[in-house]
């Protein structure tokens, strides 16, 4: 499952905030103990609906400190928190796992194939670096597992893997794949901005899917184990383009060779951008499902578990979430659970193949006037 830090944009995903603890009972003014080594709790807040549920959260406080989160099983949740903190997660509450001695503290985004294969890129705290390092979980404990050069100046963003032995990493313009042994630096005919790997490699039909630019172009990539195929989505997104707007691809979901889905819509420098289209690859060509309604730009996509959608949406300044679902080729509103009446912008994750609950991690503002108060949430359905 692949989950991104995100630049440019509101959302930070799966964020928790320094000097925070996340709860599980009652309100967010609840979580106030300071210090990210505390006490997690997964009782549901009271009054959420049947559909969806926080199951954490933390206080508004004006410091960000983990930024990244990543599912790696129907109960196993991974979130790295503070300064070199891994906090996860298996069902029955958070414990901290030591990550290596050494290591670079700033996990910039984090993949994972199984609940003993998990990846996390670290960068030094600060600035722009120019290498990170990988870090791996074989579900006993974390080792360094090879470093990344070459970023030109920015860091990982986006990771996916599609198993132990093969898995990518990407900045956008410099793109890294891990063949089991090495990590080598790939030439890709587009710069990536999102990642999904199918789960199996090359023998589940392919190993990667991606959206990116081609130039200007909106393009989504499939790695089938041998070669590129790059596909332009012009067509999809057309009378999206204005003076503040571009047409712009953002969450893809890869469920199975047969069943890609791709958010499309437009990218705007004031609001955000609005979703317009959910497009679909059957395992032969793409169709599309116009949406009219009123939502902001996608952010990610999830399974329900009966053959729809999930899809999370992000709109206006600072950041305000949505939900949307897809169902019988069908899009309509679903309800967010809310925190002091806010509603979080959330990251939708899902275990590795599927199968269990969706999470979605990310965050809220309670003072739209202060940006840099927010707090972290969780939420789940099952």
């Amino acid at each position: 499952m692949v989950n991104k830090r995100w630049f440019g944009r509101v959302v930070l995903a799966g964020s928790v905030l320094a000097g925070t603890v996340l709860t599980g009972g009652g309100g967010a003014a609840d979580a106030a103990t300071p210090g990210c080594l505390g006490t997690y709790g997964r009782v549901a807040y009271s009054g959420q609906s049947a559909d969806w549920r926080v199951v954490q959260s933390t206080t508004p406080l004006d410091t960000y400190g983990q930024t990244a989160s990543v599912v790696s099983g129907p109960s196993s949740i991974w979130l790295f928190a503070c300064a070199g903190t891994a906090l996860h997660d298996t069902g029955s509450g958070w414990t901290t796992v030591p990550l290596p001695a050494g290591a670079p503290t700033d996990i910039t985004a984090a993949a994972a194939s199984s609940p003993a294969a998990v990846w996390a890129f670290a960068a030094k705290s600060g600035g722009n670096p120019q290498t990170e390092r990988a870090l791996f979980y074989n579900g006993r404990g974390w080792a360094l597992a090879g470093t990344l050069t070459g970023l030109a100046g920015t860091e990982i963003t986006t990771a996916a893997a599609a198993g132990p032995a093969d898995v990518w990493a990407t900045s956008g313009n410099t793109t890294w794949h891990y063949n089991g042994k090495t990590w080598t630096k790939v030439a890709v005919p587009f710069s990536m901005y999102e990642l999904s790997a199918l789960p199996g490699g090359a023998q589940s039909g392919g190993t990667l899917w991606a959206t990116g630019y081609q130039k200007s172009t909106p393009v989504v990539g499939h790695w089938t184990g041998l070669a590129w195929t790059v596909t332009p989505m012009s067509r999809f997104l057309t009378g999206l383009t204005n003076q503040f707007c571009a047409p712009q691809l953002s969450g893809i979901y890869a469920q199975r060779s047969s069943s890609v889905w791709v958010a499309g819509g437009s990218g705007c420098q004031d609001n955000g951008g609005q979703l317009r289209v959910i497009l679909h690859w059957n395992g032969h060509s793409w169709t599309a499902l116009a949406y009219h309604g009123k939502a902001g730009q996608a952010d990610s996509l999830a399974p329900d578990g009966s053959g729809g959608l999930w899809i999370s949406t992000v709109s206006g300044w600072p950041g305000f979430g949505g939900l949307l679902h897809e169902s019988g080729g069908k899009i309509t509103a679903a309800a967010m659970p809310k925190i002091d009446g806010v509603a979080p912008s959330v990251t939708l994750q899902a275990a590795p193949g599927g199968g269990g609950p969706v999470f979605g991690a990310g965050f809220y503002y309670v003072d739209i006037k202060n940006t840099g108060m927010a707090g972290t949430v969780i939420i789940e359905r099952r």
